[in-house]
Parts: structure tokens; C-alpha cells; sequence
């Protein structure tokens, strides 16, 4: 049983460390890879660029004027009940 004290006592902390593994031949691929994007870019002709960014399906399929109703409404709902608990009180 402790006793309760002014001072706190702190424990050591445990750190979950984990080793990385050197694989030469997966940075030897991955060297391959980057040197081949590379000349890929560097080739005529090969002008792909992607249209799309993150967030494009939400706004497109109008997410935050759906969720801007849904709180206004709340919002017209919560101001109406307090009109009305308002009103009640003061008809009394």
C-alpha cells in the first residue's frame, strides 16, 4: 500500500523501438525505378497529368452544402424550441 506524497515519482518509459532492416537489393530496385521515371519524364510525348485532387468526390457530389442545410436546420429547430420554452415561461 502507498502512501499518498506530495512529490510525484515518475516511471521509466517504455519506447517501442523497432529495428530497420538494411535490404540492398530493394534500394538497388528502387534506385532502378526512380532512374527509369526519370527518363520517362524526360521523353517526348509523355505528358499524362492526373485531374483528379483530394476532396474532388465530395465536392462534386455537393457533401458540404448537404451538411451546411442539415446544420442550419438544426440550428432554425433548436432557436424555435427556445422561443418557445421562452414564451411559455413568460405567459405564466
Amino acid at each position: 500500500m502507498n502512501l499518498p506524497s506530495l512529490f510525484r515519482s515518475y516511471k521509466h518509459r517504455r519506447f517501442n523501438y523497432i529495428p530497420v532492416k538494411y535490404d540492398q537489393q530493394k534500394e538497388e530496385l528502387q534506385e532502378r525505378i526512380r532512374r527509369v521515371e526519370g527518363e520517362m519524364e524526360t521523353q517526348p510525348g509523355h505528358e499524362y497529368e492526373s485531374k483528379l485532387f483530394r476532396g474532388a468526390f465530395r465536392h462534386v457530389s455537393g457533401y458540404r452544402t448537404k451538411a451546411n442545410r442539415a446544420s442550419t436546420f438544426r440550428v432554425i429547430i433548436i432557436i424555435a424550441i427556445l422561443a418557445a420554452f421562452i414564451f411559455f415561461l413568460f405567459s405564466l
